[in-house]
């Protein structure tokens, strides 16, 4: 979730290059993406333990976080491999992060939200 807090922020490099800031998402964005592998990898390997309804929260935010990163990323992967202005990349990145925000404020924290809201329920601390 943090590192997608931090893309949804926006670069924090303040007097930088078009291509400084195009390194930052990259880095970020690769970070992201290695923590939702991360995510799901460690969901499926304790699936066992987890009952089936909290499971499917678990597995429905590990999905759509995958997707907004996914989007971002994919974006940057083809910029580099077609060789595109740093100027050109820092455009199209922050077109795509303004939707990715708009998603993660819409979806991804009501679902954080609501498996938060779920585990209180279970520990029975939810007051």
């Amino acid at each position: 979730m943090i590192p997608a807090s931090k893309i949804a922020s926006g670069s924090p490099l303040r007097d930088a290059s078009a291509e400084e800031h195009v390194t930052y998402y990259i880095e970020l964005c690769e970070t992201a993406h290695h923590a939702a592998i991360t995510y799901m990898e460690i969901l499926g390997n304790n699936a066992i333990y987890i009952d089936i309804e909290t499971y499917k929260k678990l597995a429905m935010l590990a999905t759509e976080f995958s997707l907004e990163i996914a989007t971002i990323l994919s974006l940057l992967r083809q910029a580099a491999s077609e060789q595109w202005s740093s100027e050109t990349i820092l455009d199209k990145t922050e077109e795509k992060r303004a939707d990715f925000v708009h998603r993660f404020k819409g979806k991804t924290v009501p679902m954080v939200q609501e498996i938060t809201n779920h585990f209180r329920a279970l520990l029975g601390t939810s007051g």
